[in-house]
């Protein structure tokens, strides 16, 4: 989960261990694959384990789309360490537009 590298020790010791995560992917030679900006994120339901996040992306590496909203669960184990960040089954949407408020939009 850690896109800049020089935080990578501090965001290791926040998973727990055997921590999962289907929503990047590495890259060679090193790093990880996702060519999108977060735009607007908002929590959308809370359990005493789990924590489900709607985010908003702006894509640059698909051609298809220009607006990916997604719903991420992040499940937590113990001492509040995150055990896994999924992605919600078929909570994925592609859209060609998405205004975040009046006067700023992202796409065509």
């Amino acid at each position: 989960m850690a896109y800049d590298d020089r935080r990578k020790v501090d965001v290791l010791a926040l998973n727990a261990p055997g921590f999962k995560t289907d929503i990047y992917n590495e890259s060679f030679p090193a790093g990880t694959y996702n060519m999108a900006s977060i735009v607007e994120m908002e929590p959308v339901d809370r359990s005493e384990n789990t924590l489900t996040v709607r985010i908003v992306q702006r894509v640059t590496a698909e051609d298809d789309y220009n607006v990916k909203v997604e719903q991420w669960k992040f499940t937590f184990e113990g001492n509040d360490k995150i055990k896994s960040v999924m992605i919600v089954p078929k909570s994925t949407q592609y859209l060609d537009r998405y205004t975040v408020f009046p006067g700023t939009s992202f796409g065509e």
